[in-house]
């Protein structure tokens, strides 16, 4: 899988050599020779871009600091603004009337997972009504961000051989994301299963489409950072008392409380950090993509299909949409409430790194789809609104 505790995309796919800064035998300050390094245009690309997050590190954690909660003081003001233009420049949708005649209108739809941590996506994808919109639509395959590896489970599932509870027994015993509690895991999993069931009455098959973090091409180093980020995101969680999930603002300011700690400690972490990103990009949103992409196509063939995957894989150029080939491809990102997709904080980052708009936003807690007016068939509608509507679309956090 690749959860959204990565702490945010940060990297670029260029590489130009590091300039180091040093003054006699006592090298300069992180704040110092970041200031230096953005002013440089020959600097490495991937540490001005680290610099760049870490001033952005810096407001988050100034506003999370300085109020009741992390949405507090700017950013609240920013979000609450970037809600009201999107309501002003999309259209709204009921989500139960929307998707049937969307999912018949490409062979690929994507589900965009914006941030794995938040189960209220996983509660909306399973449930019986969106299982029931992929059948009524024709749909021939769903495929989700599980390992291939694991995808006997499925069948046998689908054949039989395993019992309903033997399923999510089996399942949460290799697959049990640091963010879940047992419950939790066991919940998910059991919506999981009864989708399974129900899709394969109607000769429906859901596979598990992912190369797996385990065969993944990144560096073991690599791995291993990411996965103690995530033991910080999980403390922090269980401090917090946060049992559903945190914002994507939430798990970023975590992540930069991680970071900032080691940049002081570590003089070496940067290096390190910027490795990471590099490999993530490269790997993660590179070779392990053309890998699902593979995979979609030998299953599905000419036959529709429905993928649910962290948002980052579409949100890039030659992302998954542009591997399975633009013309048949659309997307519909999903967040809880709109201002997951609005914050500001988040959407100044993210549009660093992940510069493709969403075609369409669900936003679950309203039951509603919001599209870009220039969608609408009415062609002055469309006219008078293009322009608006790309100045106004924010861009918030989507999972890897």
């Amino acid at each position: 899988m690749c959860p959204s505790f990565y702490g945010g995309p940060m990297a670029n796919k260029n590489k130009i050599d590091v300039i180091e800064y040093d003054t006699g035998n006592k090298k300069e300050s992180i704040w110092l020779r970041g200031a230096k390094q953005l002013g440089d245009a020959s600097v490495n690309v991937l540490s001005g871009i680290f610099n760049a997050s870490v001033l952005v590190g810096a407001g988050a954690l100034y506003c999370a600091n300085h109020g009741d909660g992390p949405l507090d003081g700017l950013n609240n003001i920013m979000t609450h603004a970037n809600i009201q233009r999107m309501e002003e420049n999309m259209g709204a949708y009921s989500a139960r009337n929307y998707y049937r005649e969307f999912l018949e209108q490409k062979q690929f739809t994507f589900y965009g997972d914006s941030n794995h941590t938040e189960g209220a996506i996983r509660e909306y994808f399973f449930t019986a009504e969106n299982t029931a919109n992929i059948i009524d639509a024709g749909v021939a395959h769903v495929f989700i961000e599980y390992p291939v590896q694991l995808q006997y489970l499925v069948e046998g599932l689908q054949s039989g051989a395993l019992q309903r509870d033997d399923f999510i027994r089996e399942l949460s015993r290799h697959i049990h994301p640091l963010w879940w509690t047992d419950e939790q895991t066991q919940h998910y999993h059991g919506l999981m299963a009864d989708m399974i069931l129900t899709l394969n009455e109607s000769n429906v098959q859901l596979h598990f489409s992912d190369p797996g973090m385990a065969k993944s091409g990144m560096k073991e180093d690599s791995k291993a950072l990411l996965f103690e980020m995530a033991g910080v995101i999980v403390k922090e969680m269980e401090q917090n008392g946060v049992k559903e999930g945190m914002s994507p603002l939430e798990i970023f300011i975590a992540t930069q409380k991680f970071v900032y700690t080691k940049v002081l400690a570590d003089p070496d972490f940067e290096e390190r950090l910027e490795a990471l990103y590099e490999d993530f990009f490269a790997q993660r949103l590179g070779v392990d993509n053309e890998r699902i992409a593979e995979n979609i196509m030998a299953k599905a063939g000419d036959e529709r299909a429905v993928i649910l995957y962290g948002a980052a894989h579409i949100m890039r150029d030659h992302d998954l949409d542009e591997m399975l080939g633009v013309d048949k491809t659309q997307s519909v990102l999903l967040y809880n409430k709109k201002a997951n997709y609005a914050d500001f904080l988040m959407g100044a980052l993210y549009s660093l790194y992940l510069p493709q708009h969403p075609q369409n936003i669900h936003i679950i807690d309203e039951a509603e789809i919001y599209t870009p007016k220039y969608f609408e068939p009415d062609a002055e509608l469309a006219s008078a609104n293009i322009e608006l509507a790309h100045l106004n679309m924010f861009t918030q956090a989507p999972a890897p």
